[in-house]
């Protein structure tokens, strides 16, 4: 006896993996690496500290000035009780002031730069390239390691316009990796709205 029931036509298309946390670290700060805290393929933490720069100078100037913030701050107060009881020159107590007010804008300079001498972990992932190697020099700019989140991932591919009416954003897709014995079910994140003129294909994002 004929039935009715519903009809799958399946498309199979290759796609390629693809992290949406698959970040390059630059060092933001010039100097010496005497510390290298992670080995690749290193699973490693947020705000982890990776590279350390030499930080002796730094500290020193830093040390320095949080010893002339704290007499500059007691001056300040005691020159600010004076100036309450209308003792002493405008003059004096306002450049006291401005002292002490510089000398604190200084030390918070100075420490934000200490902290550039940590590269960070700007996210949790594995530490998948290390460019650079202790008693090397980091170099503003120039890239001191790759971390990659594989436990954020997506799946790219591109399939022909002639499906570009059939597939809409939660059509149900079966993905295959055929070398790692996986198959899973995920919905269509995403559906291209361009046709690439050179191959007459569009992309489709699958989460």
């Amino acid at each position: 006896k004929l039935k009715q029931e519903p009809f799958f036509h399946n498309i199979e298309q290759a796609g390629m993996v693809n992290s949406k946390e698959n970040i390059l670290v630059s060092s933001e700060m010039g100097g010496l690496i005497t510390d290298l805290n992670a080995k690749e393929g290193q699973w490693v933490s947020k705000a982890q500290v990776i590279i350390k720069l030499d930080s002796d100078v730094m500290q020193s100037t830093v040390d320095e000035l949080v010893s002339a913030l704290q007499l500059a701050k007691t001056t300040f107060e005691r020159q600010q009780i004076l100036w309450d009881k209308k003792i002493g020159s405008e003059i004096q107590y306002l450049r006291i002031k401005n002292q002490y007010e510089s000398l604190k804008k200084k030390l918070e300079a100075a420490e934000s730069q200490l902290n550039k001498l940590s590269i960070k972990a700007p996210i949790s992932g594995i530490i998948e390239e290390i460019f650079l190697n202790q008693g090397e020099l980091a170099a503003p700019g120039k890239p001191a390691f790759r971390i990659v989140n594989t436990q954020n991932v997506y799946v790219e591919a591109e399939v022909a316009e002639r499906y570009a009416n059939i597939l809409k954003v939660n059509t149900p897709v079966k993905v295959n990796f055929k070398t790692l014995g996986i198959n899973k079910e995920a919905p269509l994140s995403f559906v291209g709205q361009v046709i690439n003129p050179e191959n007459g294909t569009f992309k489709i994002k699958i989460n």
